[in-house]
């Protein structure tokens, strides 16, 4: 999507800054995913930005973000989540362009729909940086595995932060999955991946009650499995995410998408 066309809605808004939310929190949370249209994206800006103030950096408010994911030769944590494993793990290296930090991540999916990421600062090479976090990796029992950079993911994401319950809502677009291993690639212009990150009582919060209103449903969408999905179909088992790669392409052949999809 053409993000100058959130500029102006942007423009004047309460901001906040990388160190104000409680980073313990954001490290141990819920996550409910929902994907709608981009054209619709401004839309409902309008009804969310009143309530929440926006993480600007260096005067900017869209950031870029390119992660590198991890797997086996038998993709382990895909099949772990194709598999619906309570207690899946995905392995990462985040790049945040902006600013042009690095962190190697952990994320382990615990039980009662929790997450916990931990994460090391890293260099940024993507040849050292499973060394860089041995002692992460066998803090997880992953050490023995042997890893390899499988799917490459670049998206540029809104964050919004709600001061008083620590709730954060990010919004992903533009997003281009691409193969580490081949020159399969996918880019996801017209749809926005929105997630609320949130700890406490869910449904209190201005955006659950907005987008329940709005019959807004959620999505088991994963970045890293249907990336893979995109740019492998062929070769992976993907009876689980069946319903939202038939979606993908009933919606990529319409010129005009519903709201929420």
């Amino acid at each position: 999507m053409n993000t100058k066309v959130l500029l102006p809605l942007l423009k004047g808004l309460p901001t906040y800054a990388l160190n104000e939310p409680n980073e313990q929190q954001q490290m141990t949370r819920q996550e409910n995913k929902f994907l709608i249209a981009a054209e619709y994206l401004p839309e409902l800006l309008v009804k969310l930005l009143p309530h929440y103030r926006l993480l600007c950096i260096k005067n900017q408010c869209l950031h870029d973000y390119h992660n590198v994911y991890f797997d086996t030769d038998e993709l382990t944590f895909f099949h772990q989540h194709h598999n619906q494993h309570r207690l899946r793990k995905k392995v990462r290296l985040r790049s945040y362009l902006n600013t042009q930090s690095h962190y190697f991540e952990i994320k382990q999916k615990l039980k009662r729909g929790v997450s916990h990421k931990e994460r090391i600062l890293s260099n940024g090479d993507i040849n050292s940086v499973l060394k860089q976090g041995q002692a992460l990796l066998k803090r997880y029992d992953l050490a023995d595995l042997i890893l390899l950079p499988t799917l490459q993911v670049d998206y540029q994401r809104l964050s919004l932060w709600h001061e008083q319950t620590n709730e954060r809502i990010t919004f992903d677009m533009n997003t281009h999955f691409k193969s580490c291993d081949d020159p399969a690639s996918y880019y996801q212009e017209r749809r926005v991946i929105i997630e609320i990150k949130h700890h406490e009582r869910p449904h209190q919060s201005h955006a659950s009650k907005l987008f329940k209103q709005l019959g807004l449903r959620e999505t088991a969408f994963s970045k890293y499995c249907m990336g893979l999905l995109f740019t492998h179909r062929k070769a992976i088992k993907y009876n689980y995410f069946k319903a939202l790669l038939l979606n993908d392409e009933k919606y990529s052949q319409q010129q005009v998408l519903p709201c929420w999809i």
